[in-house]
């Protein structure tokens, strides 16, 4: 189990750097650079969200509502929207 939380973790901040990196790219007008991150970030985070999504946040509900799993899922539309 401790394995899944690390490797959860490192997702987690990969994706982040990800995004963190391709708003630098787009604030440099980097389009090449921007499309490259871009196709990493689907490879990492469309497993990961998909996960999240499907298996994760439903056994969350009786844990901590479904109003606070609703956000969860509303912030990775917004995240997809946005990027």
């Amino acid at each position: 189990m401790k394995d899944f939380f690390t490797e959860f973790r490192n997702d987690h901040r990969q994706i982040r750097d990800l995004i963190m990196n391709l708003i630098r790219a787009f604030i440099q007008n980097d389009i090449l650079k921007a499309e490259k991150l871009l196709f990493i970030l689907n490879e990492i985070a469309g497993p990961h969200f998909q996960f999240e999504e499907e298996v994760l946040y439903p056994e969350l509900i009786a844990v901590y509502g479904p109003e606070y799993i609703n956000k969860l899922y509303i912030d990775h539309d917004l995240i997809i929207a946005r990027v």
